[in-house]
C-alpha cells in the first residue's frame, strides 16, 4: 500500500508542477506579445502624427 500512495503523491507532484508550468508558459508569452506590441500600442493609432 505504501508505493501506491508514494506513486499518488509522485503524479500529484508531477500535475502541479505541469499546471505550474504552464501558467507560467502563458504569462510570459503574455508579456513577449505585450513587448512586441510596443509601448501602449493603443496610443500610438490614436496620434494623428
Amino acid at each position: 500500500m505504501t508505493s501506491n500512495r508514494d506513486l499518488l503523491s509522485l503524479l500529484a507532484d508531477y500535475e502541479a508542477q505541469r499546471r505550474r508550468f504552464n501558467a507560467d508558459r502563458r504569462a510570459t508569452a503574455s508579456i513577449l506579445d505585450r513587448l512586441a506590441d510596443g509601448p501602449d500600442s493603443s496610443e500610438q493609432s490614436a496620434d494623428p502624427r
